[in-house]
């Protein structure tokens, strides 16, 4: 079976910078 890590909260700004 894989190991899932706990999901983190959205990674900051998730390289969506305008």
């Amino acid at each position: 079976m894989k190991k899932i890590k706990p999901r983190r909260r959205y990674t900051k700004n998730l390289r969506r910078t305008p």
